[in-house]
């Protein structure tokens, strides 16, 4: 994750600049459709994508959310007086926690539900390893080491699927919602330009 953290940083930085020549609504709305691409990436090669893919995906979605979130802040902080900058930057940063918390408690849960509903335990397991296996990847991981090879070697390739599967159902989800974040900043922040 920290090549995507740098690129935060990094795009958090270079956005000051391109503000000057391009509107906000843009600029956060360009952010949000590089999540959209991230998102994207981890749908397109799943678990083919190896660990290329993922580092690729996190670099993507930090551009993203390196452009999107430093002008949504800046809009929020130059919308109010001086004197009300401390209590605007207080909404601003309790709002990106909650989303940020919001968002992986959501699409958390659809992965791990999407991964119970995929994996199959096989005969035989113990109830505290069936409950492990069922639970998370790493349950079933450690669940099949105590199991003969060939259960075991089931056992890893259904909660593998399954774990891919869940990945999936959350990226398509994660694209449509950049997508309409996206064109809702667009037609929401053209309108507060308009309105000033």
């Amino acid at each position: 994750m920290l090549p995507g953290l740098l690129l935060t940083i990094i795009a958090g930085l270079a956005v000051v600049r391109v503000v000057r020549y391009v509107r906000p609504g843009y600029i956060i709305a360009g952010g949000l459709l590089l999540n959209a691409v991230g998102y994207t990436i981890i749908l397109a090669t799943g678990a083919d994508g190896g660990f290329g893919g993922l580092l690729v995906a996190f670099m993507v979605l930090g551009l993203g959310v390196g452009a999107a979130e430093t002008i949504s802040n800046d809009l929020i902080l130059s919308s109010v007086p001086p004197t009300k900058a401390g209590a605007a930057s207080a909404i601003s940063e309790t709002a990106y926690e909650v989303g940020a918390v919001l968002g992986t408690a959501v699409l958390g849960s659809i992965l791990t539900a999407g991964y119970r509903n995929g994996v199959v335990l096989p005969a035989g397991l113990a109830p505290a390893d069936a409950e492990a296996a069922s639970e998370t990847l790493g349950g079933a991981v450690e669940a099949a080491r105590g199991l003969p090879e060939g259960a075991a070697h089931e056992l890893l390739e259904s909660a593998r699927a399954a774990f891919d599967s869940g990945v999936v159902t959350t990226s398509l989800i994660g694209v449509v919602l950049m997508l309409v974040a996206a064109a809702g900043a667009v037609i929401i922040l053209r309108r507060a330009a308009a309105d000033h």
